[in-house]
């Protein structure tokens, strides 16, 4: 549990950690709890720590957020957690969330795999997915009026950036 108060620079390593019962989540589910982001974002770390270095950093003064956007958020470090899995297998991923004055913040940033992605040679990593998660996410940040953004981060690792009001 991430202790209240001012975080900046507190970091978690979730690398080979679980929850109660195997349950990265433990017994709550976040739906029921949205108030509760920092924990279960933890928790979603913890649970993808298992299979690879994940860590977690809090930056900013703990606060609630709406119900919508800490939905948001979760979903969005869901994806993005999911992904890395899928197409950087083995890389190191940070998650950070980050309370501003008046925006909350969510980074994934994975770095380039050690070994080959799940695209092929030359083929983008949007052609190996469906390719409406992100779409989807993208469109509820603007709903909320926030933004998304996702893309190759210039040195072979992947970076998802939600900002959402609150």
């Amino acid at each position: 549990m991430i202790p209240r108060g001012p975080p900046s620079g507190r970091r978690r390593t979730a690398a080979g950690r679980r929850g109660p019962r195997g349950n990265p989540a433990g017994d709550r589910g976040f739906a029921d709890h949205p108030a509760d982001l920092p924990e279960a974002l933890a928790a979603l770390a913890v649970g993808d720590g298992r299979r690879g270095q994940v860590s977690y950093e809090v930056r900013g003064t703990l606060r609630r957020l709406a119900a919508e956007a800490s939905l948001a958020v979760y979903r969005t470090a869901q994806e993005a957690l999911a992904n890395a899995r899928k197409h950087a297998p083995g890389a190191a991923v940070a998650v950070t969330l980050c309370f501003g004055e008046q925006a909350a913040c969510l980074r994934v940033a994975n770095s380039a795999p050690p070994g080959p992605s799940g695209a092929g040679p030359g083929e983008p990593l949007a052609a190996t997915g469906g390719g409406y998660g992100l779409g989807g996410l993208t469109e509820r940040a603007r709903l909320l009026g926030g933004t998304l953004h996702a893309g190759p981060d210039g040195g072979g690792g992947w970076l998802v950036e939600l900002t959402v009001p609150g």
